[in-house]
This record gives structure tokens, sequence and C-alpha cells, in this order.
């Protein structure tokens, strides 16, 4: 993890949790799950840019406090050979959060808006939409970063041949496209024209590996 992001991070959990007796604990088991992932994509540095991205967009949150938990902690594990990662990070979220003294209440939203990640599964309220398109921002960046993002999760994705990969890759971008790219007005009107260029290009990409 490069130190900028470390301060940034370090920081704002503090911020979070004041001068709780636990924080510290948490905060470094925590940031141990994405140092042990050493994934290409799914890292501390994109779980800083998930939380730029929130800060930008906190006027359309309805509880800002429950999607940044949800933020630091959706991606705690991840592992592409299995289905259950968003399950399995709320799962460790709970048990972290009751550390730090949250309620069941407070468990339970940073849990859906977790599980709300989830593909192919509809968001079921303003905040759980808001999540989607944080996490889905980078769709809609410029080709240069696209580019850059979608060669780091090929990477996440050893075990399968260009083929597999190029096969599964687009079913999944025709999909996010059929379900709409983009949840919130805000989000639709300043990424979602460049976010369906990108992932045209990226499917004229992956189709010549067949």
């Amino acid at each position: 993890m490069a130190q900028d992001t470390e301060h940034v991070l370090s920081q704002r959990w503090k911020r979070l949790w004041g001068g709780h007796p636990r924080a510290s604990d948490t905060y470094l088991s925590l940031t141990k799950c994405y140092i042990d992932n050493d994934l290409p994509y799914h890292n501390l540095e994109l779980l800083a840019e998930h939380l730029g991205i929130l800060d930008a967009a906190a006027l359309l949150a309805r509880d800002v406090r429950s999607l940044e938990l949800a933020l630091w902690y959706h991606r705690c594990v991840c592992d592409a050979s299995r289905s259950d990662n968003e399950a399995a990070s709320a799962a460790f979220a709970a048990q972290e959060l009751t550390k730090l003294g949250m309620s069941g209440y407070e468990r339970a939203r940073v849990m859906r808006l977790i599980l709300a990640v989830r593909f192919g599964v509809p968001p079921q309220s303003e905040d759980e939409a808001l999540m989607i398109d944080i996490i889905r921002g980078v769709l809609g960046g410029e080709p240069e970063k696209y580019a850059s993002y979608s060669a780091r999760i090929r990477d996440e994705f050893p075990f399968l041949t260009d083929d597999e990969y190029a096969l599964a890759r687009i079913n999944a971008l025709d999909e996010i496209v059929r379900g709409g790219v983009f949840h919130t007005p805000h989000f639709r009107a300043k990424y979602g024209a460049q976010a369906l260029r990108n992932i045209a290009s990226e499917k004229t990409l992956l189709l010549s590996y067949r």
C-alpha cells in the first residue's frame, strides 16, 4: 500500500471512530484483508478512490456513515473463484462492527449495503443504488483509465483461459447494460454515455480473443 494511501485511509478511520479503544485493532484487521488478498484491482487504492467518490456524492446519500462503512468492508473478502464474496464480507463486517459497539440495527444497514452489490441484484433503496453506482463509477471513466481497469480485472482471473474469460466477461457486461449501468440520475448523467462506449470497446477487444 502506498504511504499516501495508508495515511488517507488511517485518518478517515480515526475520524469515523474517534478515540474508540478498538479502532486501531479493527483498522489493522480490515486493511490486512486487502493486503493479504494482494489483488491488482480490488485493493486499498481502489477503496480510497471509492471513498473519494462518496465524498463528492455525499449530498445524494441518506446515510453517509453506513455507506462509508459498507465501502470499507465490501471487498474485504475477494476471491474470484468464490461466489459468496459479498456475503462473507458482510459477515466479517458484522463481526468487526460488533467490536466497535455498533447496534444490531446499524450493523444490518451496513450489511444490506454490502449485499446490494451482488451481481444481478437490483437496488432496493436510494442508498443501495448509490452504493452500486460508486463502485461502477470506473465504467464511465476516461478510456485510458477504463483500459487499465479492465486489464487489472483480467489479471484477477488467472485460472481462466482467454477464451473462457472473454465469454464470462462479455456475459457480465451484457447483464450490466441490460439492468442499467447506473441507477441514480447523477451517475447516469455524468458517466452513463461514456460507460456504454467503454463497454462496447472492451467487448470488441474481448471478441478478438475468441
